[in-house]
């Protein structure tokens, strides 16, 4: 009896890791508006809840990816899942790998290399997000999941293409309605990157559709601002990376996707609505609960579209400069997102040079990782809803990736010209923004006066 009650012990130890390792199957959708790029039917990958007292929490993760507003930004993702469904795997097991995905395809081994984030179905490196209902939206639109294009667009260059994110999130939505969403008491539309940038745009659309339930947003890599790209020695050629984000290219944007965004912002911005697409202007307008999990130190808005060196050996102190800077104005902006109203949002801002990187076990900040501080946020458990990096510029020693710096290092703040006109451009802008809100506020501060 001892030796079968042995066999049993070591057949579990060998089995149950793999057991969370559940294949998740690919569902295209059928509605003719939810298309790729390319034109091809998108789709999503869905697990139900793993545990009875979660069958009506729900995670909704909206996959990044960049964009693209060219024929020549658009033609080098085509042809890959960053743009067709056709590359989409027929099914994914949605499960942290410690192995390092080494079993994996690798489309499936660069979806999941930081560990489907909130998604992961494992119950160890997920302890409090596993048993949800978990669904993955792959990323085929380069819109910022904002695209409403229902024809073709003809690209200079003559290259054809779909923008029509928004219209593949409405379409999963309408699926996952008969798979129990309508019955949902908690919603979490989570994003990474671009599609960070999307869960901006769509929590309170969800929110309205979804009265019933809590919904809230997590923004993973996706809190931006306007870009002012650095232009000192070594500074990278605008056509390397990703698209222009600089303030002048944003109403070209939302004309070209016909863009979605948060529709209260949209109104009170007026002419400047398209600054909505960038939560720096939309977040005094989301009306549901937000938490942001931004590096101080973003790689992807620095390298990409701001235009430091790729290089870390062509880094001069006029890049440790604007570096330096760069995390001052996105410590601000955090700390005025989080303090801007009585909405608890909450924030995980390590001082670290990744982008969406934000894994498992790392990085941490007083011992607590993104999720942990997700957690407390939603009172599942008890902790810091904010926590911040305050030793300086990319000195975490828990990040994956990223150069040490030491600020002390730094060197006075060269005043650019054209950076101080970017400035004077900006506080205008501020100042819109300013008077929106405050009408806002009124208008809020009216209806109660004449409620009470």
């Amino acid at each position: 009896m001892k030796a079968t009650s042995g066999a049993v012990a070591l057949f579990l130890v060998l089995v149950l890791p793999q057991a969370t390792l559940q294949a998740v199957r690919l569902r295209l959708l059928d509605d003719p508006l939810a298309r790729c790029l390319d034109g091809s039917n998108a789709g999503f990958y869905f697990r139900s809840s793993q545990l009875a007292s979660k069958k009506n929490s729900w995670i909704i993760h909206l996959q990044g990816g960049g964009e693209c507003v060219s024929a020549s930004e658009c033609s080098r993702k085509l042809n890959a899942p960053l743009a067709s469904s056709k590359f989409f795997p027929p099914e994914i097991n949605l499960t942290w790998d410690s192995s390092g995905c080494a079993n994996q395809s690798s489309v499936e081994a660069s979806w999941g290399k930081f560990g489907w984030w909130l998604c992961d179905g494992s119950s160890d490196s997920n302890p409090d997000f596993f048993g949800f209902n978990h669904v993955w939206l792959p990323y085929c639109s380069q819109d910022l999941w904002s695209g409403r294009q229902t024809n073709w667009t003809n690209l200079t260059g003559n290259l054809n293409v779909i923008y029509a994110g928004h219209f593949i999130f409405k379409a999963v939505l309408n699926r996952l309605d008969d798979l129990g969403l309508k019955n949902a008491e908690l919603i979490i539309l989570s994003g990474n990157s671009a599609g960070g940038m999307g869960v901006w745009l769509h929590v309170d659309m969800l929110a309205q559709r979804y009265k019933k339930a809590q919904v809230v947003g997590v923004a993973i890599a996706g809190y931006y601002a306007f870009s002012y790209p650095y232009d000192g020695p070594h500074a990278e050629d605008p056509s390397f990376g990703l698209s222009d984000f600089t303030e002048s290219s944003w109403a070209n944007y939302v004309k070209l996707w016909n863009a979605y965004m948060n529709q209260e912002c949209a109104t009170a911005l007026g002419n400047f609505s398209w600054a909505c697409m960038v939560s720096n202007y939309s977040f005094p307008f989301v009306k549901s609960p937000m938490f942001a999990a931004e590096s101080l130190s973003d790689q992807a808005q620095l390298q990409w579209h701001n235009r430091i060196p790729m290089s870390v050996s062509y880094w001069s102190k006029e890049v440790y400069d604007y570096i330096h800077e760069y995390q001052q104005n996105m410590t601000q902006a955090l700390h005025a997102f989080y303090s801007s109203d009585v909405k608890h949002n909450g924030v995980f801002a390590p001082a670290c040079f990744i982008h969406d990187n934000f894994t498992v076990g790392q990085p941490v900040i007083d011992g607590l990782g993104f999720k942990d501080v997700i957690a407390n946020w939603l009172g599942i458990s008890e902790g810091p809803k904010v926590l911040f990096d305050r030793c300086g510029s990319m000195c975490n020693p828990s990040c994956q990736t990223g150069p040490a710096f030491d600020p002390s290092d730094a060197p006075a703040r060269q005043r650019q010209r054209s950076r101080r006109a970017h400035r004077r451009r900006e506080r205008g802008r501020l100042r819109v923004l300013e008077e929106a809100v405050l009408r806002r506020f009124w208008t809020e501060i009216d209806s109660l006066l004449q409620s009470w």
